[in-house]
């Protein structure tokens, strides 16, 4: 298997199973996999769909649609992404646009970063810059989506895509107690903060 990030997770739980595992790279400069080298992409999601295009199929009309297949799954099961900048931005579901074109009524929580007394982290790194806001569903509390502008938003932004994962409530989230000092410790602010609702 490759040396990605699921090959190093799969090598590892089959090292523990006692089983011998090989990684193999197809590059001596891919060390680490695709998204540390040239960015992440979803490409095995990509080629299972470009497989399944018959002769007859426009390649670029079946390259557009299998992107837009992709990224939907990627919507649908709360994959994140992050774009690694100073400070990091980072992620996962759907936008409040989006969130309302699907048919939601959306309240949304948010909070510039400098405004969060509950996350002393930011002042600590000397970074206060940014801002956090949460795409909620105004009937039922589930969380749609997030984009988290922030020192830490590469680590908050996996918390947020495993309570969206898991049905967590958006109360649940900002009712939590967590570590202090940590960046966590915004979602009982921000989430806390509605600035507006359909």
């Amino acid at each position: 298997m490759g040396y990605g990030k699921g090959g190093k997770t799969v090598a590892a739980k089959m090292g523990s199973l006692g089983k011998r595992v090989v990684l193999v790279e197809r590059s001596d400069r891919m060390y680490g996999g695709t998204c540390p080298n040239v960015g992440c992409v979803p490409t095995k999601a990509l080629v299972h769909h470009a497989n399944k295009r018959r002769p007859e199929d426009p390649a670029q009309a079946w390259y557009e649609r299998s992107v837009t297949k992709v990224q939907a799954v990627t919507k649908m099961v709360a994959i994140s992404h992050t774009l690694f900048m100073t400070p990091p931005l980072a992620t996962v579901g759907l936008t409040e646009k989006e969130a309302r074109a699907a048919g939601h009524r959306v309240k949304i929580a948010s909070q510039p970063v400098a405004e969060i007394i509950a996350m002393p982290r930011a002042y600590i790194v000397e970074d206060p810059r940014g801002v956090l806001k949460f795409v909620l569903d105004a009937d039922t509390d589930d969380i749609l989506g997030a984009a988290l502008l922030s020192i830490d938003a590469q680590e908050l932004i996996n918390a947020v895509a495993l309570a969206m994962r898991h049905g967590v409530k958006a109360a649940e989230l900002r009712d939590a107690v967590y570590q202090h000092p940590t960046s966590t410790e915004a979602f009982n602010d921000v989430l806390a903060t509605i600035v507006r609702a359909d």
